[in-house]
């Protein structure tokens, strides 16, 4: 078997680990033991239609597979854990996606459970509308509402944080009964408190409970 016969067949697959990244031409160059190969495309999960953008990192293990052993046609299969990029889970139930910045989404299928953590902000926008379809929403700090709010059922408030207050800066219309345990202030004017001028001079009793 000839010198170049061996060398075809030893690079057909090659080992090897990522040296440089061109993202804007989608590219790389990788080092397989002492060569240093030309710029190479990489395979991405999907590239038709559907389309996933998630580029490799220097020094990410891969695999280069060369049709007909030439290097210089070959491409880049990304993906070995490795020692300096190990992994982010070792259960057999968790699905693990974990970002340069320590963001990580996590799924784990034995408890149903999806956790999103580490970001700093998160943006949905959708067209028509966004749905939430569970039993119970919870939001742990401040909820800000740019227009409208819709209440289809009952609203109660037992906050201990603030009190349960509500501060109002506009009209309120009521289309039924108002009820109070405690006073109503109108003003400087108490319903429970208040009184009127007499007839007969003075002042009139408190308002019968």
């Amino acid at each position: 078997m000839s010198a170049e016969t061996n060398r075809r067949i030893e690079n057909l697959i090659r080992y090897g680990v990522v040296a440089e990244v061109d993202c804007a031409a989608r590219r790389v160059r990788v080092q397989s033991g002492e060569i240093l190969t030309d710029w190479l495309p990489w395979c991405a999960f999907r590239a038709g239609t559907t389309k996933i953008w998630s580029p490799v990192t220097v020094g990410e293990q891969c695999v280069i597979f060369a049709p007909s052993g030439e290097l210089s046609t070959g491409f880049v299969l990304a993906g070995i854990y490795c020692l300096e990029f190990d992994t982010p889970s070792n259960s057999p139930d968790e699905h693990v996606i974990e970002f340069a910045d320590g963001a990580k989404i996590e799924y784990n299928q034995a408890s149903s459970s999806l956790k999103i953590s580490g970001i700093n902000t998160a943006l949905v926008q959708a067209s028509t509308s966004v749905t939430l379809e569970t039993p119970v929403v919870k939001c742990t700090q401040n909820l800000e509402v740019a227009e409208n709010v819709l209440i289809g059922g009952n609203l109660a408030m037992s906050g201990s944080a603030g009190g349960g207050n509500a501060e109002i800066k506009g009209n309120v219309k009521v289309q039924g009964n108002v009820k109070s345990q405690a006073d109503i202030v109108a003003g400087s004017v108490s319903l429970k408190n208040h009184t009127h001028t007499g007839d007969s001079g003075g002042t009139t009793g408190k308002p019968n409970g």
